[in-house]
């Protein structure tokens, strides 16, 4: 349905490239046009001048995932945070309509030029293990974050335990939950013909990923030493994403099938988890916003071993997958237990694809335009 009313949208966003991180942004943003909203990307900090003259005039555009991206022109001061600043300065000033931020510092940049904005908030700096680390990291994060709450006409995060902190933290905060979801359209075994699970001549383990990921996702590379040799011999690793050659290696110190796709681009990543029989996510980090990888392999009917941590609570939530703790013996345990039990794989197949249902991008754009019309910035 497309609204009357003419609504511009601007997501300002730091850095377009690091696509893992926006995600969420490139989703909505295509979807609220498709909803009669016109919605726009601001990136900063990718197009870092040399010249000391920053080429405004000139229009710097890029299409990623069927998004028009503007790179905001900006002047390289010699000083990272600086030349940040000065981005921010001059989206605030370019972008119009109702402006979306990801990142505090971003909004404290607006809020001193007098623009309002809506916070979209996935993860709290504050809360992230390396902050904790250096109680001044900590603080500094903590105040900054006070600040974008309190002046934030609303604040828009992925859970309810975000919510919960956010409102803790800021009593008179408007915080909204909508969580991250998945292309269902894109991913869905009646799209993408898929195999069944446990059809082939061995158990197919699968991973989407990259090697930038791979002190991430060590726990995979450890476990395969703790899986018996019977079941090792009855695997094959499919590893879809830019692993490089150490990966290969560890791996194939215990099975002798690995496949390695490279880089490979989104729409056809449905394909490849097709041909997994069981789908990891080894990640021993600690965001808190839910992992879109595995709404994906849920909603490609496959089900799921992953680490116990918050990012992963979409797999404890529908009962599609195993949890393990955050060690390699645990998680090649819940490997074997699915592999010597199938039947028990196939069900938590079948719960991922009914819980899916509930987290299309669709049916959140439609939530998160319904939040937009009714904000005072429209």
């Amino acid at each position: 349905m497309v609204t009357n009313v003419k609504v511009r949208v601007t997501f300002l966003i730091e850095n377009w490239v690091n696509v893992p991180l926006n995600v969420r942004v490139f989703e909505l943003a295509k979807h609220l046009v498709k909803l009669g909203i016109r919605s726009y990307i601001y990136s900063l900090g990718l197009n870092l001048l040399s010249s000391p003259i920053p080429k405004i005039v000139k229009q710097n555009y890029v299409i990623y995932n069927d998004v028009r991206v503007r790179l905001i022109p900006n002047v390289y001061l010699g000083w990272r945070l600086g030349t940040f600043l000065a981005g921010c300065l001059l989206a605030g000033t370019l972008a119009d309509g109702v402006i979306i931020v990801k990142h505090p510092l971003i909004a404290r940049v607006l809020h001193n030029i007098n623009r309002r904005y809506i916070l979209d908030y996935e993860d709290v700096l504050s809360l992230l293990n390396y902050s904790r680390r250096q109680f001044r990291d900590y603080y500094r994060n903590l105040r900054l974050e006070k600040f974008a709450y309190k002046n934030a006409d609303l604040i828009i995060t992925e859970n309810d335990y975000l919510a919960r902190y956010i409102s803790n933290i800021c009593d008179d905060a408007k915080v909204d939950v909508i969580p991250n979801g998945v292309d269902l359209r894109l991913f869905s075994p009646d799209v993408v013909n898929v195999r069944p699970l446990f059809a082939g001549e061995r158990v197919v383990l699968g991973f989407v990923g990259k090697s930038v990921s791979l002190e991430r996702t060590s726990i995979f590379f450890k476990c395969l030493k703790y899986i018996s040799e019977r079941n090792r011999n009855k695997m094959e690793i499919l590893l879809v994403g830019p692993f490089n050659s150490s990966a290969y290696q560890l791996i194939r110190k215990y099975i002798r099938q690995v496949n390695i796709t490279g880089y490979v681009p989104h729409p056809d990543v449905p394909r490849f988890i097709g041909m997994m029989d069981i789908c990891l996510n080894p990640r021993i980090d600690f965001y808190f916003s839910r992992s879109t990888k595995n709404l994906e392999y849920a909603a490609m009917g496959r089900p799921i071993v992953a680490t116990d941590v918050p990012s992963n609570s979409f797999v404890k939530e529908s009962s599609c997958g195993l949890l393990s703790k955050p060690s390699a013996e645990d998680f090649a345990k819940c490997i074997e237990t699915l592999i010597e039990d199938p039947n028990l794989a196939v069900d938590l197949a079948k719960n991922g694809l009914r819980a899916v249902k509930n987290f299309d991008w669709r049916v959140l754009a439609e939530k998160y335009k319904s939040l937009l019309m009714k904000s005072s910035l429209v």
